[in-house]
C-alpha cells in the first residue's frame, strides 16, 4: 500500500514537473523558437507562431529523451527546423519565395552559444555573401535537402547547385586553409 502512494505521488510530481518545464521553455526559449520558425513559414496557413507551438508540443511530448539540460535551446530549435520543414513540405512551396517579414535578415537567430573561435570568422564570411548565397547556405547548414531549399527560395534545382557551389567557393577563399 505505501508503495502504491508513493508511485502516486511520484507520478503527480512528474506531472506537475512537465508542466513546470513547459512554462519555463515558454519563458526562456518562445523568442528563440518562433524566429527560428520564420524561414519555414510563408503565406498559408503556417505561421511562425504555429511551427513554434507544434515544435513545442512535440518536445513536451519527448522531454523524457532531453539528457542535458545545458543544450536545452538546440534541442528545442532542433524541433522547430523539423516542424518548419515538414510545414513547407505540407505546403508543397515550388517556386514562391517566403514573404519578406518571415525572413531573417538580422543574422543568427537560432544560435546555440559557442566558445569556438572559428564560429565568429565563419558568420562573419556568411555575412560578406551575397544574400541569395546567405540564405541557401543557413538553410543548408539547418540540414535542409536540396529540393526543401529550391522550394523556400524559388530556385531551380540547377540554379541552386550553382548558388551552392559558389557560395562555397567564396567561402573557402574568405577562410583560407
Amino acid at each position: 500500500m505505501g508503495e502504491e502512494r508513493d508511485a502516486e505521488r511520484r507520478l503527480a510530481g512528474d506531472r506537475e514537473d512537465g508542466v513546470n518545464v513547459a512554462t519555463r521553455w515558454m519563458d526562456e526559449h518562445w523568442d528563440a523558437m518562433v524566429q527560428a520558425a520564420r524561414r519555414y513559414a510563408g503565406s498559408g496557413a503556417a505561421t511562425p507562431e504555429d511551427i513554434a507551438k507544434e515544435a513545442l508540443w512535440a518536445a513536451y511530448e519527448r522531454r523524457d529523451r532531453l539528457v542535458d539540460t545545458a543544450g536545452e535551446r538546440a534541442w528545442l530549435l532542433a524541433f522547430v527546423r523539423n516542424k518548419g520543414r515538414e510545414a513547407v513540405r505540407r505546403r508543397g512551396r515550388r517556386g514562391k519565395r517566403l514573404p519578406v517579414e518571415y525572413v531573417d535578415t538580422e543574422g543568427d537567430a537560432t544560435s546555440v552559444e559557442c566558445d569556438d573561435p572559428r564560429r565568429e570568422r565563419v558568420l562573419e564570411a556568411v555575412r560578406r555573401l551575397p544574400e541569395s548565397q546567405q540564405e541557401i547556405v543557413r538553410l543548408m547548414v539547418d540540414g535542409c535537402c536540396d529540393d526543401e531549399i529550391a522550394a523556400s527560395t524559388g530556385l531551380k534545382k540547377g540554379t541552386l547547385w550553382v548558388y551552392r557551389h559558389r557560395a562555397i567557393g567564396k567561402l573557402k577563399q574568405m577562410l583560407g586553409p
